[in-house]
């Protein structure tokens, strides 16, 4: 897992998919800005908590 600013975190998982992951990331962080924690280690259903 990363440590990000603001006490957020990502769950990456295995370096697998690390592409996809990444866009789906991205996408979270923007559909959910105040969220603790984004979970892409299994990048078709992604998750997120903490908000």
């Amino acid at each position: 897992s990363l440590r990000l600013t603001r006490d957020r975190e990502v769950i990456w998982g295995s370096g697998e998919d690390g592409a996809a992951k990444a866009l789906i990331l991205s996408a979270l962080m923007k559909a959910e800005p105040k969220a603790g924690q984004f979970d892409v280690t299994a990048p078709t259903a992604p998750a997120v908590s903490g908000s």
